[in-house]
């Protein structure tokens, strides 16, 4: 397809892949089918970080793309606000399943923030985007306040503690690692010459995630109310 790159269409399908896998035995868990430590165990904890650590560096890798096959405001506002009111649905849907768990700022809320925010980096050297960004991935394991833990605040992520909630995805560390994801996109598809822009696989099971991760958005909305 015009414009779109396997490699980051199949990474993408990986990540929703394994975010399907977390949350089937997360929803398992919270209804008591099956007893599994996904809370509190190490390794899961890290499968869960991996898995949005995926998903915001491909957030950044597509906001290098977006400025690299010509930036399109129309698009970029469309693809926005598509993510913005898919956002908008979860925190509704939040208040129906459990209002004590409310998603105010979950992994949706998050991309669509940091999609406005990286943005102008996507302009600029990978180095500026990747300094910055290790710079913010940095912040918050050395600066954290009470004052932070206000609901109205808690988004930031340099909060000591949060409510309870289904969903929560800080602006920070993840707006560092969207930045990482620009430079990636810089040093690694620069161009249609690239060794990575060039990979295609008629494989299956690429084709297979390719093409889920042409319709993550939809994937995933759709994932949870089927689980």
């Amino acid at each position: 397809m015009a414009g779109r790159y396997q490699i980051v269409d199949a990474a993408r399908g990986c990540a929703l892949a394994a975010m399907i896998v977390y949350h089937a035995a997360w929803f398992a868990t919270d209804y008591r089918l099956i007893d599994v430590p996904i809370t509190t165990e190490f390794s899961w904890r890290v499968f869960q970080k991996s898995i949005a650590s995926s998903f915001f560096a491909l957030v950044g890798v597509g906001l290098h793309l977006t400025v690299l096959l010509g930036f399109s405001r129309r698009r970029y506002l469309m693809r926005l606000a598509k993510v913005g009111g898919c956002a908008a649905v979860v925190t509704a849907t939040s208040v129906f399943l459990d209002p004590e768990r409310l998603t105010t700022f979950g992994i949706l809320h998050s991309i669509t923030t940091c999609s406005v925010l990286a943005l102008p980096l996507a302009f600029r050297s990978g180095g500026l985007a990747a300094g910055l960004g290790a710079l913010l991935i940095a912040l918050p394991l050395q600066v954290s306040s009470p004052v932070f833990n206000d609901p109205w605040l808690s988004w930031v992520g340099l909060a000591t503690a949060i409510e309870p909630t289904f969903d929560h995805q800080p602006l920070l560390p993840w707006l560092g690692v969207v930045l990482l994801g620009i430079a990636a996109g810089k040093w690694l598809l620069a161009d249609r010459s690239a060794a990575l822009a060039r990979w295609e696989s008629a494989s299956m099971p690429a084709r297979v995630l390719a093409r889920a991760g042409r319709h993550s958005l939809l994937i995933y909305m759709a994932h949870v109310p089927a689980l």
